[in-house]
């Protein structure tokens, strides 16, 4: 599957490019030392809130996940079925469900 604004971010998703990549091109909703959270391009919409963390560092502290989407449906595909390298995980809202 093709996705076209994925076509012109960095090619590294592990770096910082792509991390100023996802902010420049979605709105960010939190950031933390860890982790950006941004309004997924490809999926949110404002009747059905599809938000996405991705992880800034290589070990990330959940805490701050744990603590504001606690409630939330945490969705992490496997590698295999990612389009984007960075570790990331989806996050949809429990009246979304």
């Amino acid at each position: 599957m093709s996705y076209p604004l994925l076509e012109q971010a960095p090619k590294d998703h592990l770096s910082d490019e792509f991390l100023v990549f996802l902010k420049q091109h979605n709105v960010v909703v939190d950031e933390t030392r860890d982790w950006l959270v941004i309004e997924n391009i490809k999926y949110h919409k404002p009747e059905s809130p599809w938000l996405t963390a991705f992880a800034k560092v290589d070990f990330p502290n959940f805490n701050f996940l744990v603590g504001f989407y606690r409630d939330w449906r945490w969705l992490k595909k496997p590698v295999t079925e990612n389009s984007v390298a960075r570790l990331h995980i989806h996050l949809i809202p429990p009246e979304i469900q």
